[in-house]
């Protein structure tokens, strides 16, 4: 399966979580088939839930260097798209980067409630 999409939340503290990277969430296509993919478990989605994903995606406008953002609690995402052997990653600290990256803050949202459609919380 090749990954296109990944998506992660990592919090400051994981020694107080009990879940394994709970948040990390990735879309993999195989022979034209979408699985959203959460704790090793596949589930099989439609073309057009990942399209919406990617239309969200397709309206990034970043300046190149993100607002100055840190903090000694909270969450660092990441954004991993790939395609072949070419990607693209996005790093941000909590919400920190200002509205500029409204895309990705939509993103997260969209593909969090992706997952709770399709897993068992």
């Amino acid at each position: 399966m090749e990954i296109i999409i990944e998506f992660d939340k990592e919090s400051s503290f994981k020694e107080f979580s009990s879940i394994k990277r709970p948040d990390y969430i990735s879309i993999g296509l195989k022979d034209e088939n979408y699985y959203l993919i959460f704790n090793e478990t596949n589930y099989e989605i439609k073309k057009s839930e990942v399209d919406k994903l990617l239309e969200v995606l397709g309206s990034i406008n970043l300046q190149k260097l993100p607002k100055y953002g840190m903090g000694m609690d909270g969450v660092t995402y990441s954004l991993k798209l790939s395609n072949g052997w070419n990607s693209l990653e996005f790093i941000w600290w909590s919400d920190t980067c200002g509205q500029q990256w409204g895309s990705l803050f939509l993103f997260r949202k969209k593909i969090m409630e992706l997952k709770n459609k399709y897993v068992e919380c």
